[in-house]
C-alpha cells in the first residue's frame, strides 16, 4: 500500500485539484494506495469538498479514502 498523507486547514480552494490530482495518477501505479486526509478545524467548506469527493470517488478500485477532522474542545 501507498499511503499518501494530506494536512489541511481551510484549503477549499485547492483541496479538491490536490485530491483529484492523486486520482488521475492512482491508475498508473500498480498497488492500493491509501489516502488520509487530516483536517484541522476548518471553516471554509472544506469538510463539505471532502464529502463531496468521498462519495463521487468511493468507487475507486485501488484507492481507501480515510478523512480524518480534528475538534477544538
Amino acid at each position: 500500500i501507498l499511503t499518501i498523507g494530506i494536512p489541511v486547514l481551510n484549503g477549499s480552494a485547492h483541496i479538491l485539484n490536490t485530491l483529484k490530482s492523486i486520482l488521475s495518477e492512482s491508475n498508473l501505479i500498480d498497488q492500493q494506495i491509501e489516502l488520509l486526509v487530516v483536517d484541522n478545524k476548518s471553516d471554509d467548506g472544506t469538510q463539505e469538498i471532502l464529502s463531496d469527493f468521498h462519495k463521487t470517488y468511493s468507487e475507486v478500485k485501488n484507492l481507501i479514502m480515510k478523512f480524518f477532522r480534528f475538534f477544538q474542545y
